[in-house]
């Protein structure tokens, strides 16, 4: 056994009780410590968690707003087509009718003209018949060379007038 004095004593009492204190205190300080670093990473995870939300839901509505244009635009350029080919089809439609109709009214009018040319020189042939003039095939022969004068005349309109329509 070791003998101590009482100033020993109460020094080593005195520094028994600062390192009970000094543990006592270290251990309070981490585990406060632990506590802190707990709530501080909660609060981050909480916050972070809900920025990320936040930031979907942005882009979400960007990315919905930008569908919404793009389909516009898209809808709009096929408007536009579909509108371009609906009046391309009814030029062709039109032409065509149009080049038919001319056709048909032309080959008409030709049809008629060419009865009426022979009815005036039939009329015209009896005319010299009965006068008893002999002078009947040079005036088949004007009127031959009038009439194909005339329809060569005819012709090359008709030919203008196809090459226009499709021009």
């Amino acid at each position: 056994k070791q003998v101590r004095f009482e100033d020993d004593y109460n020094e080593f009492r005195d520094f028994a009780a600062t390192e009970i204190q000094r543990c006592y205190r270290g251990w309070w300080a981490r585990d406060g410590l632990e506590v802190d670093h707990f709530a501080a990473t909660t609060i981050q995870r909480i916050f972070r968690g809900w920025w990320t939300r936040e930031a979907l839901e942005v882009d979400r509505y960007c990315s919905v707003e930008i569908q919404r244009v793009v389909r516009g635009h898209l809808s709009r350029m096929s408007y536009i087509y579909d509108l371009y080919c609906i009046i391309v089809a009814q030029s062709v439609v039109r032409r065509y009718l149009a080049f038919y109709t001319s056709a048909v009214r032309l080959a008409n009018i030709l049809y008629i003209q060419a009865i009426f040319r022979g009815y005036r020189v039939r009329a015209e042939l009896m005319r010299y018949v009965r006068n008893g003039q002999e002078v009947a095939a040079t005036f088949i022969q004007s009127q031959w060379r009038s009439y194909d004068a005339h329809m060569n005349y005819i012709n090359t309109l008709a030919d203008i007038l196809i090459v226009q329509s499709v021009a």
